[in-house]
């Protein structure tokens, strides 16, 4: 037999509070979940810089630890080596040319510049010494020179006077024959002498030359 189908209620009070039981737990387990995942940071309004957001290349700079190195390196060296005395350009600075960088102190090249200052002193007196001995020499010779001459001037007279005598036999052959040798020894002295002076001089005149070479050189 047919039973009877009875109608369908609508929502009763029952479900709207197992709707609001499951609204309650959802909002109560996302507010746990994001409370746990969110923080807060609290600034001051002074701080905080507004401007306008704008499309451009992002630079972000990050802080590392490294070692620059020049591109080239250059290294000078000194003439002449020593103890640093004084740093006037510290490392890094820019320089020019002729910019004097260190001050250098070299103990043994001032020993050896006063040693060649004693040298040259030296050898300006030997040549101030040589140049007055040479004088010195000169003078004698030239007195020697006349000298020799004068007494050649002497023998010749007396050779002559008594050469005429002797031929006229007025006076003994030995006193011509001392009256000659006379002026031959008078003149052969005179050539020496002459000689002499002559070489004195040029070998003064030489070892001159040679100081003044060696005082310049």
């Amino acid at each position: 037999m047919d039973s009877k189908i009875e109608k369908k209620k609508g929502i009763r009070i029952k479900h709207i509070a197992i709707g609001m039981a499951t609204i309650g737990f959802l909002y109560f387990s996302g507010s746990q979940f994001l409370g746990e995942n969110l923080s807060t940071f609290k600034v001051d309004k002074e701080k905080v810089t507004l401007s306008k957001v704008i499309k451009d290349k992002f630079k972000d700079y990050i802080s590392i630890n490294g070692l620059v190195k020049p591109i080239s390196t250059v290294y000078l060296d000194a003439y002449e080596a020593g103890r640093i005395l004084e740093i006037l350009i510290e490392e890094g600075s820019m320089v020019e040319k002729g910019d004097i960088i260190l001050k250098l102190e070299n103990k043994s090249l001032y020993g050896e510049i006063l040693r060649s200052e004693n040298s040259l002193a030296t050898k300006q007196n030997n040549l101030r010494e040589t140049k007055i001995n040479f004088e010195s020499k000169r003078i004698m010779g030239q007195k020697n020179l006349l000298d020799a001459q004068y007494r050649l001037i002497k023998a010749t007279r007396k050779y002559k006077q008594y050469e005429s005598l002797y031929k006229e036999e007025l006076i003994a052959k030995e006193e011509y024959l001392d009256a000659k040798e006379g002026f031959e020894l008078s003149n052969k002295s005179y050539d020496v002498i002459k000689f002499q002076v002559s070489q004195d001089s040029l070998l003064n005149v030489t070892g001159i030359l040679e100081l003044q070479k060696d005082l310049t050189g």
